[in-house]
């Protein structure tokens, strides 16, 4: 086998993906993974830590992207705004060509517990991120926590309308989401002060 192999760890997303959906991920091993993508175990382990993280590569990434659009946000841009805003910098990972992909990725993590655990774990880095970007931009940290929070069940819903409608950009699908539950907060407040 050659020492370098072109596109191993994409070979090794796809082929971790493939086995996982059709074999299901306990049942998977990190060897058959590097089998299936011709490539050694050991290669694996230069570019993931672990059996999980094949699903998650690019996390540090997209984190580094969001923190990145926070502080491009104008100055004058609300909160909300600035974290929607920044929460827009993956709209390219949600393309209509990656959603075969996405929505079997999504598919597999709703299998296994530890997955699930994994996912929330990035998620939440993620809102961590928009926080601490919200409070460098002069929000206090409470404040910064719940518009994160706020930021965050929109990303996550924007997400699952895209699975289901991916000729809408996400972009919009955010926006809409975002609206969506500044709807539903709405109506509670009303609701809850009428009584």
């Amino acid at each position: 086998m050659p020492r370098w192999e072109p596109h191993a760890k994409e070979r090794l997303e796809l082929a971790a993906l493939d086995l996982y959906a059709t074999r299901g991920y306990d049942a998977t091993t990190i060897g058959d993974v590097a089998a299936r993508a011709g490539v050694t175990s050991r290669t694996y382990f230069r570019y993931f830590p672990d059996k999980r993280e094949v699903l998650f590569g690019g996390a540090d990434e997209l984190r580094d992207r969001i923190s990145r659009s926070l502080r491009d946000a104008p100055a004058d841009m609300p909160p909300l705004a600035a974290a929607l805003h920044a929460m827009g910098a993956c709209e390219d990972l949600y393309h209509p060509r990656e959603h075969g992909r996405l929505r079997r990725r999504d598919a597999v993590i709703g299998t296994s517990g530890e997955l699930q655990e994994r996912e929330a774990r990035k998620l939440a880095s993620i809102a961590a991120v928009v926080a601490g970007g919200l409070v460098e931009r002069g929000v206090d940290p409470d404040g910064a926590r719940l518009v994160a929070d706020l930021a965050l069940v929109a990303f996550k819903r924007a997400a699952r309308l895209w699975m289901d409608d991916p000729a809408t950009p996400y972009a919009v699908l955010l926006h809409r989401a975002a609206a969506q539950a500044r709807g539903v907060l709405t109506a509670q407040t009303r609701d809850a002060a009428m009584q």
